[in-house]
Parts: structure tokens; sequence; C-alpha cells
């Protein structure tokens, strides 16, 4: 009777360690694998009106990120490509920089590995805005000195972009 109840102790134990043991294998997979992947809620082609200049355009994908600026005349240039298996400030990264509360979105910076200002892709975050009187899901960038840009998933020759000196915190996120 006591062998029995040994057996069946030392079997629950084992089966408990494996368990526990799998617990932390998946939570740490979770945990690498999001700093590579996008929020399926930023993913898409975004346009940003910049005046006669034309559009500086975003195309986030699960695993990559472009930039390019494209002129009026339809003229690419200033193409930059981040995917995770780059180096240094080309790679992809993803760090949240500001949770979600009540309100607002996560804050994604989408090339943390970057040094410098000027080298990275401003945070992003995915927002609604009311555009001609209809709700439009819009993508929001902040880069230095409070200032707030707007993309759209559609060429509109309008620019709804702002500036918060006050504050400007608050803002990140809504």
């Amino acid at each position: 009777m006591k062998i029995l109840n040994l057996k069946a102790t030392l079997v629950t134990g084992v089966m408990m360690t494996f368990g526990v043991g799998l617990m932390i294998l998946g939570d740490s997979t979770q945990v690498q694998a999001s700093t590579y992947t996008t929020a399926k809620n930023i993913r898409g082609r975004w346009y940003q009106y910049q005046g006669s200049y034309g559009y500086l355009v975003m195309n986030i994908c699960a695993h990559s990120v472009s930039t390019y600026h494209e002129s009026l005349a339809r003229k690419i240039d200033s193409y930059r490509v981040y995917a995770p298996h780059m180096n240094g400030w080309h790679q992809l990264a993803i760090k949240i920089v500001k949770k979600g509360r009540k309100g607002s979105h996560n804050v994604y910076w989408l090339n943390s590995k970057s040094k410098y200002d000027y080298l990275s892709i401003p945070q992003v975050w995915s927002a609604h805005l009311y555009i001609f009187g209809k709700k439009t899901h819009v993508l929001k960038t902040y880069y230095n000195g409070g200032n707030f840009q707007v993309y759209l998933h559609q060429k509109m020759r309008h620019s709804y972009d702002y500036t918060r000196i006050k504050h400007w915190e608050y803002f990140l996120g809504r």
C-alpha cells in the first residue's frame, strides 16, 4: 500500500514539474515573438500628406516595415526597409513605449535598436479620427518637439498633423 502511494506521489510530482516547465517555455517564446511581430491594428499601407512634397508612406507588414517618400508625380525616393534579420538601425525590434489604458492605445517603437533619433521610425499607435463626419481608422506618430503626425489608409490631399507643446506625454496613444 505504501509503495503504491509513493508511486502515485512520484508520478504526480514528475507531471507537475513537466507542466510547469512547459508553461515557462511557452511564456518565453511569446515574448520573443512579439519583439519582431507588429500588432495587427497598425499593419497596412499608410499615407501622410506633406503638401507640394507629396506623401510620406509607411508600409507595415507582420515582420517588416518599409518607409519611403512618394512625390505627387509618383516618384519614389528615400526607401528604407526594417526587418528582424537586418543589423543596426535597420533591424525591426518592437518595443511597447506606453501601455494603453482606458481611452488610449499601446504606443510602439518599431526600431528600438537605433541609437539616434534621425535614424528611427517615430513612435506609432492606432487611433480613430472623424474625417468628413465619418469615424476613420488612422495611424498617429510622435516625433520630438510635440509634433504629432496622422497617417491615413488612402491618399488624401490634406494634412491632419498637429502640435502639442504642453503635456505632450498625455496625448501619446490618444
